[in-house]
């Protein structure tokens, strides 16, 4: 969690840094899916980017593709789906537009770590949703776990491009 410092005339300018980082926490990007709690809340961009299903909630978006899952023993007794590795192929990112992207997408990972299904959620330009569901859905997922038994969660992945090249995915 990040520590802000605030004192005099900074207090304004450290106001509006807490603000945006309560918003940023909020972002559907930095939920941790493998908690029921989560799957019907709101998907939530950050300000200025294109949403892709506006209104809509994870749950909605996959439906029955998606079962409510076992609650957590404990609060430790949970832990996301994540993806592993993404193979990045030139043919694939050929006629990309020049600019740079981001896209925020939704991957419905299976208990064994399979893609069942790719929804961009979010995205900074157009041009880049096809091209990211083409490589998540061939990408390598750690499913999700609840009570350590492996469970059908989504895996929120931030997919950057620079120079129509796939840059990896990270964190937003």
């Amino acid at each position: 969690m990040k520590r802000v410092l605030c004192d005099g005339l900074a207090l304004l300018f450290c106001m509006v840094s807490l603000q945006a980082y309560a918003e940023e926490a909020e972002l559907t990007s930095r939920r941790d899916h493998s908690l029921n709690a989560n799957r019907d809340l709101p998907i939530t961009c950050k300000q200025g980017d294109l949403e892709r299903v506006p209104g809509r909630t994870l749950g909605q978006v996959f439906g029955d593709a998606w079962p409510v899952q076992p609650e957590p023993a404990s609060p430790q007794a949970h832990e996301a789906a994540r993806v592993l590795a993404v193979q990045s192929n030139p043919a694939l990112t050929r006629g990309l537009p020049p600019q740079p992207g981001l896209v925020v997408a939704a991957v419905l990972v299976d208990s064994t770590g399979k893609a069942l299904d790719v929804v961009p959620v979010c995205a900074t330009d157009e041009g880049y949703d096809v091209v990211t569901k083409r490589l998540l859905m061939r990408a390598r997922y750690r499913p999700a776990t609840v009570n350590a038994q492996p469970i059908t969660s989504v895996a929120m992945v931030v997919s950057r491009y620079r120079n129509a090249m796939f840059q990896g995915n990270g964190e937003r």
